[in-house]
């Protein structure tokens, strides 16, 4: 979780800027990786500065005939959310990562949680590994309404929260308790 984070910040902020996609994450099935291991790692990775993530399984190699055992894993029904989830930000372009603005951070690498922001700083997405509630500063949206909005990485379902006002910390209580959480605010 850390390198997930870390490593894409660093690279995101080298010079002169370049595109960052994270090809080496955890592989599903291979040494404990799990899928939902995979999918934590590519929100991170996401919302960390990286243009795109890429997906591994322990079919190495595979062939056409192995295609059917790849799309019947988990770990790719996941990604095909998260591709979702990811293209319907934005116009789907990259989110800038907006650390920062989580006042109530964890400490633990495998509880971090990250928030990018669209280049307009109308759209903020977060990622909670461990559920839970964020708190994040939305001073930049004083005097707007912002609808809020959750998803759940493993069934593709979006919450509807309604909706708060920006100009000050809020924080969010995801619906689906300790399980990994989406966070989407949309200033209106």
């Amino acid at each position: 979780c850390r390198n997930a984070i870390e490593w894409s910040l660093r690279l995101y902020n080298h010079m002169p800027p370049k595109p960052v996609v994270n090809a080496a994450t955890c592989y599903e099935g291979s040494t404990g990786g799990t899928a939902e291991m995979t999918a934590q790692l590519g929100y991170l990775s996401l919302l960390s500065g990286n243009a795109g993530y890429t997906y591994g399984t322990s079919l190495w190699d595979a062939k056409d005939a192995d295609l059917p055992a790849w799309k019947a894993l988990r770990g790719a029904t996941y990604m095909q959310y998260m591709y979702d989830f990811f293209a319907a930000l934005d116009g789907g372009r990259p989110l800038r990562p907006r650390h920062e603005l989580i006042s109530n951070q964890a400490t633990r690498d495998d509880e971090r949680m990250v928030v990018g922001v669209s280049m307009d700083g109308l759209t903020y997405a977060a990622f909670l590994p461990q559920g839970g509630t964020i708190s994040l500063d939305l001073t930049t949206l004083g005097g707007t309404t912002v609808g809020v909005t959750w998803y759940n990485p493993f069934t593709g379902q979006y919450h509807d929260q309604g909706i708060t006002s920006g100009g000050d910390i809020r924080a969010f209580l995801s619906p689906f308790g300790g399980n990994p959480s989406a966070l989407v605010l949309i200033a209106q």
